[in-house]
C-alpha cells in the first residue's frame, strides 16, 4: 500500500508534559509513514490544541522526510456544522521529500 494524501485530524493532544510520549506525531510514526507514502505524499494535519501544533510542526520540521510547507492552502475545504462551531484551527501541511 502508498498513501498519496495522509489527512490526521484532530487527534487527542496528550496535553499533560507527562502524556506527550503518547501523542500520535512522533518521529517513529513519522518514518512509518513516509515508509508507505508516494513520493510528494501530502501529510495534513490539524488540530485545534495550540501546543500540540507547534508540537507536530517541530517534529515534521526536524524530520528528514517531510518538508513542511509554511503558507500552503488546507485541501478540500468546506466548513461543516461542526467546523463552524470551532473558532481555533491550527493545520500544518507537510510534503514527502
Amino acid at each position: 500500500v502508498r498513501l498519496a494524501k495522509i489527512f490526521i485530524l484532530y487527534p487527542d493532544p496528550w496535553p499533560k508534559a507527562r502524556q506527550s510520549k503518547n501523542r500520535f506525531i512522533q518521529p517513529e510514526n513519522l518514518t512509518r509513514l513516509a515508509n508507505i507514502a508516494l513520493p510528494n505524499c501530502t501529510l495534513c494535519f490539524r488540530t485545534d490544541h495550540e501546543d500540540y501544533h507547534l508540537w507536530a510542526s517541530e517534529k515534521l520540521l526536524a524530520h528528514p522526510d517531510w518538508k513542511v510547507l509554511p503558507g500552503a492552502q488546507w485541501p478540500f475545504e468546506a466548513a461543516t456544522f461542526f467546523q463552524n462551531l470551532l473558532r481555533d484551527k491550527r493545520d500544518c501541511l507537510a510534503v514527502r521529500s
